[in-house]
């Protein structure tokens, strides 16, 4: 998944990734599991911090599928996203998407459903690129879960700072 082909489906573990006509990440659907967070690295997969520098400044390594759910760190799992930090009006400091909102409006209510639940959550995740973006920085995309009640939340994130 380190040299993805255009308009491929892919599986690795409970998820399968889909790319687009460039072969960039399209979307993710799957079922989410938590499993030991610490992160092992394989010889072979990309470097995330190397991933980050391949967008604008300040980016980091996005994983779409982050570690506590066994997401894989790979180029498909990993894209250039917003690493920038921001203080708003009344002083709180947002550190950057992926440890402000993409955190607290998606990856921690998905781990609170499968502590609750015992089960996996069914998740989808899609890029949005711009008609004129060819890079692997989507510049927005929406994360979605299954809920206890059978709905699905979808939130919709811009690869920016505060998300």
């Amino acid at each position: 998944m380190n040299s993805a082909a255009p308009n491929t489906r892919y599986t690795y573990g409970n998820y399968t990734y889909e790319t687009d006509e460039v072969a960039r990440l399209a979307s993710i659907e799957g079922a989410a599991t938590l499993k030991d967070h610490r992160r092992f690295v394989t010889s072979g997969e990309p470097n995330t911090v190397a991933i980050g520098n391949e967008g604008v400044f300040e980016d980091v390594g996005f994983h779409a599928i982050g570690n506590q759910f066994d997401g894989p760190i790979n180029r498909l799992n990993v894209f250039p996203g917003s690493g920038r930090s921001i203080t708003l009006s009344d002083g709180e400091v947002l550190k950057n998407l992926n440890l402000s909102r993409y955190k607290v409006d998606f990856e921690n209510p998905v781990a609170k459903l499968i502590r609750e639940t015992g089960q996996p959550v069914p998740i989808r995740f899609e890029t949005i690129y711009n008609k004129s973006n060819m890079t692997s920085r989507p510049d927005a995309f929406k994360a979605s879960y299954q809920q206890a009640d059978g709905n699905w939340r979808e939130v919709l994130f811009r690869n920016k700072a505060g998300g």
